[in-house]
């Protein structure tokens, strides 16, 4: 089981009768890449000077998994600064779209963009 916080990647083993859990800091990972197959999906974690594989994920969850772990890792190593200032222009265009300035379509476009998704 995998499970990704904004500062943590958490990775449940269970084995037989026995578990482990590995808690991998964000700050730590350096790439992300992504392997798709017929109907799987390889997750390689570059963490600090070492590779991890994560074998058999479904491929829909992959890739959002993979995006997931890559924007969160970029805000815990402190590369996405501005993070809250981006939050604070679509808090701001929220309040220009209930007002009727902006249309949903100008609100989604400009927070896609502002947001870098």
């Amino acid at each position: 089981m995998l499970v990704c916080s904004n500062r943590n990647l958490i990775i449940l083993k269970k084995k037989h009768s026995d578990e482990q859990v590995e808690v991998i800091d964000l700050k730590r990972v350096k790439n992300v890449i992504l392997k798709n197959q017929l109907m799987y999906g390889e997750l390689s974690l570059i963490v600090g000077n070492q590779s991890l594989d994560i074998n058999s994920i479904n491929k829909v969850p992959a890739e959002i998994f993979a995006d997931n772990i890559k924007k969160w890792s970029k805000i815990a190593q402190g590369e996405d600064d501005d993070f809250d200032q981006q939050l604070d222009q679509v808090k701001k265009l929220k309040e220009l779209l209930d007002q009727g300035i902006l249309t949903e379509e100008e609100f989604q476009a400009k927070k896609k963009q502002i947001l870098k998704i």
